[in-house]
C-alpha cells in the first residue's frame, strides 16, 4: 500500500493532482475510498501511473503541436517578410528601369532631332548652292545670249549708219 504523498513525490507532481488523476480515472480503475481515505494498492498505483503517464505524453504532444505550429508559423512569416522586401526591392529596380528607359527615350529624341536639323542645314546648304550654281548658268547664258543680240544691234548700228551715211554722205 502506498499513500498519496509516496505517488506524489515519485510522480514529481503535487498531492492535489494526484487527486486530480485519481478523479479522473475510470470508476472501475479508481482506488477504494474507506472513512474518507484513499486505501491505494499496487494495481491503483499503477493505474495512476499509466494515466499520468498517457497524460503527461498528450500533453507533450499537444506541446510538441504547438511548437511545430509556432515554429511553421514563424518559418512562414519570415518566408512572407522575405518575400515582400524581395518584392520592395524589384518595384525599386523596376522603377530605376523605367527611369533609364525614358531618359534613353529623350536622348534618342534629341539626337533624332539634332539629325533632323543637321539634314535640313545640308539640304539647304545643298539647295542654296545648286541656286547659285543655277544663277551663274543663268548670268552666264543671259550674257552669253545678250552677247550675240550687241554684236547684231552693233552690226545693225553699222548698217544704219551705212544706208544714213550712205544717204547724206557727200557724192
Amino acid at each position: 500500500m502506498a499513500t498519496i504523498n509516496e505517488i506524489a513525490k515519485e510522480l514529481n507532481v503535487s498531492r492535489v493532482r494526484v487527486y486530480q488523476i485519481i478523479a479522473k480515472l475510470p470508476e472501475d480503475l479508481q482506488p477504494n475510498k474507506v472513512n474518507g481515505h484513499y486505501q491505494i494498492e499496487d494495481k491503483d498505483v499503477k493505474s495512476i501511473k499509466e494515466y499520468f503517464t498517457n497524460s503527461s505524453l498528450k500533453l507533450k504532444q499537444d506541446n510538441n503541436g504547438e511548437n511545430e505550429y509556432k515554429i511553421l508559423n514563424k518559418t512562414l512569416e519570415n518566408e512572407v517578410q522575405t518575400l515582400k522586401e524581395q518584392l520592395t526591392n524589384k518595384d525599386e529596380h523596376i522603377k530605376d528601369l523605367t527611369q533609364l528607359l525614358d531618359q534613353s527615350q529623350r536622348l534618342q529624341l534629341d539626337v533624332q532631332n539634332k539629325l533632323n536639323k543637321l539634314e535640313n542645314k545640308e539640304i539647304k546648304s545643298y539647295e542654296s548652292t545648286f541656286k547659285s550654281d543655277k544663277n551663274k548658268d543663268n548670268i552666264n547664258t543671259n550674257q552669253e545670249s545678250e552677247s550675240p543680240s550687241m554684236d547684231a544691234r552693233e552690226a545693225n548700228n553699222e548698217k544704219h549708219s551705212n544706208f544714213w551715211s550712205r544717204l547724206f554722205a557727200p557724192k
